[in-house]
This record gives C-alpha cells, sequence and structure tokens, in this order.
C-alpha cells in the first residue's frame, strides 16, 4: 500500500470539461462521451452529499473505492464546496495516478494505491486496461499487497463509501464489514453482474446479503446512467427480480446507492427525479 502526497505536472491538452468541471483525463478515457450521452451520469454522488451536507452542516468524510482519474472527488468538491469534504482515493491502478494528484491537488484528499480486498494478503496480480478507463484485477506473476478497507478506516467515520471496482466490489465490501456494521455510512456500490462474476467470482446477490448483515435496510436502485429506478427495501421480495432483470441484461449494469437511515432516502428520491430524454440513449 502506499499512500501518495507529492503532485504531477499536467499538459493543458488533456484537460476536458465534465459536468463544469475541469478534469484532467488520459486521452483514450471514455468519461466526456458518456457524459456527452448521458448527461445524469456520474450526477448521483454529488446530488447526494449536497443533500446530506445540507442537513449535517459538518464536513463530510467520504472513502472512494475505485477512485479512476479522480472525478468522482472532482465533481463532489465542486457540488459540495471543497471546503465541506475530505477525500480518501483509493486506486489499485497505477497508470491513472497522475491523473487522480492532478484532479484532487486543491482538495483535501489522500490518495491511496492499493489493492482493496476481503482480508489482508500478499497475492499474485496485475491490473488489466480496457483501452476506455477501466481496469481490472487479474491473475499475474507479479505479486501485490492486498489491504481490507477495515485495516485502512480504522478510527475513522465516513459519511460515504463508493465502491467501483469493475467486478471486485463484494470482495471490498466483505473487507469492510466492521466499518459498515458499527459506523454504518451510505454505501454506493456499482453493481454489474457479468463483472462481479467474471473478475470477483462471486454470486452478485451476495451483495445484498452482505449489506442487510451490516444493517442496511434500504437501497435506491439507478441503471447505469444515472437515472432513478426505485426506493426499495433489502427484504422486499421484489429486490430479487429486480436483480435478476439486471443480472439477464448483459450490456446492463446498476448502481445501488444503501442507507441505515430509510426515510432519509425517501427524502432524497422524492428530489432526484429527471427528466427522461426523448430518442434513444446508449453507451
Amino acid at each position: 500500500m502506499k499512500r501518495i502526497r507529492h503532485r504531477h505536472e499536467a499538459d493543458d491538452q488533456q484537460w476536458k470539461i465534465v459536468h463544469g468541471t475541469s478534469l484532467f483525463l488520459p486521452p483514450s478515457h471514455a468519461l466526456p462521451s458518456i457524459v456527452a450521452r448521458c448527461p445524469f451520469y456520474d450526477t448521483l454522488l454529488p446530488e447526494f452529499l449536497h443533500f446530506i451536507h445540507a442537513s449535517m452542516r459538518k464536513k463530510l468524510l467520504v472513502i472512494d473505492v475505485g477512485a479512476n482519474v479522480g472525478d468522482t472527488a472532482a465533481l463532489i468538491a465542486a457540488k459540495v464546496a471543497d471546503a465541506n469534504c475530505r477525500f480518501i482515493c483509493i486506486e489499485a491502478d497505477r497508470e491513472y495516478l497522475p491523473f487522480l494528484q492532478v484532479n484532487t491537488k486543491n482538495l483535501d484528499a489522500e490518495i491511496v494505491c492499493a489493492v482493496m480486498g476481503a482480508e489482508p494478503a500478499r497475492r499474485n496480480i496485475a491490473i488489466q486496461h480496457s483501452g476506455a478507463g477501466t481496469s481490472a484485477i487479474v491473475a499475474s506473476t507479479e505479486t501485490r499487497t492486498v489491504v481490507a478497507l477495515d485495516d485502512l478506516l480504522e478510527g475513522l467515520a465516513p459519511d460515504l463509501i463508493k465502491i467501483d471496482t469493475d467486478g471486485y466490489d463484494i470482495h471490498v465490501v466483505r473487507g469492510g464489514r466492521r466499518c459498515l456494521k458499527n459506523v454504518g455510512p451510505h454505501l454506493f456500490v456499482e453493481y454489474s453482474p457479468h463483472h462481479i462474476r467474471k473478475h470477483g467470482s462471486e454470486e452478485p446477490t451476495r451483495l445484498f446479503e452482505l449489506a442487510s448483515e451490516a444493517g442496511y435496510r434500504a437501497t435506491i436502485v439507478y441503471d447505469f446512467i444515472g437515472y432513478p429506478i426505485c426506493l426499495i427495501d433489502l427484504e422486499s421480495r421484489e429486490l430479487p427480480m429486480i436483480a435478476a432483470y439486471i443480472d439477464a441484461r448483459q450490456d446492463f449494469c446498476a448502481d445501488f446507492l444503501f442507507s441505515k437511515d430509510r426515510g432519509l432516502l425517501e427524502r432524497f428520491y422524492a428530489t432526484d427525479q429527471k427528466p427522461f430524454p426523448s430518442g434513444r440513449w446508449t453507451l
């Protein structure tokens, strides 16, 4: 595990405007083209943290697992205000670190270069790139240290944990069970059954069992371009139906925003209604 403090000088030709915020991106990164087609993509967490900050009125601690180039932290800070957020940005892919450093350089942010997992270990793994801004953990001759989220967050009380690790998400959740149970931060997890099985070797619905075991009671389900689908209890018999639909669509993934405060989710859900665009929108 490597905690990074130094900075990286940016090339102005690689700056892009995303949701009104300047981001330093690799030339092949898909984020600008996705947002151009899907204007609510990458807006959920900035809106949600703006919503909860309005009532809590304190500096929020956000844990970003799978921080990529730092777009989540930068967009949250732009919405909530830099002074109102502290970030711990965790990224396993060393190629994204220069971009992550630049995009968080004016924020209260700590960068941790580490592979997160269910428990501390040394494993023969490496990062495999897609070429469009995503990556996966695969078997390799390279040995890397795996870190459990609970160990990294010892003594901290995060307000929100975001996990987007392209299929390794359930491993990360399992490694943070103590924090999830005892502290109970809001929890945002990407749900891509295909990648969870392929890279994480897990049954995707195990995510809901782990969340329920940690005391979470409700979730808002979003489609992969930022539209809310429903607010649902984890014990609802309709949740497996929704999961089965997501699973049946191999080109489809979803996002789940879990909370132990159902009333808060209800209030946020009531404010988070978006107009559907005319025409067909695809990634």
